[in-house]
């Protein structure tokens, strides 16, 4: 049996509006285990996640608005998901 449903992402806990942290957590859900890929300013900390929710960092270079991060997965039978946009956030210089 060939599995072709793509996996489902949605956002659990967005990062908060402002943030002074470099790596501000954030939550989402997917249906299905699989590779995490992160497109625009943002990267995880981790590339992969399992079925259910997942709890990351966001590892942001410098302050300043992050409103263009999208992440996407793959899962073991190549189905990658549709991009979700993960809510825009900024980062304020005064790091802890």
């Amino acid at each position: 049996r060939i599995d072709a449903t793509p996996p489902v992402l949605a956002e659990v806990h967005p990062v908060s509006k402002i943030v002074k942290s470099d790596r501000p957590s954030y939550s989402f859900k997917t249906s299905k285990t699989g590779t995490l890929n992160f497109s625009g300013k943002c990267k995880g900390n981790v590339d992969k996640a399992v079925a259910g929710i997942n709890h990351i960092a966001l590892l942001t270079s410098e302050p300043g608005d992050y409103d263009d991060c999208t992440m996407t997965l793959t899962d073991s039978s190549k189905n990658q998901s549709q991009p979700l946009k993960i809510s825009s956030f900024v980062v304020v210089e005064g790091q802890s």
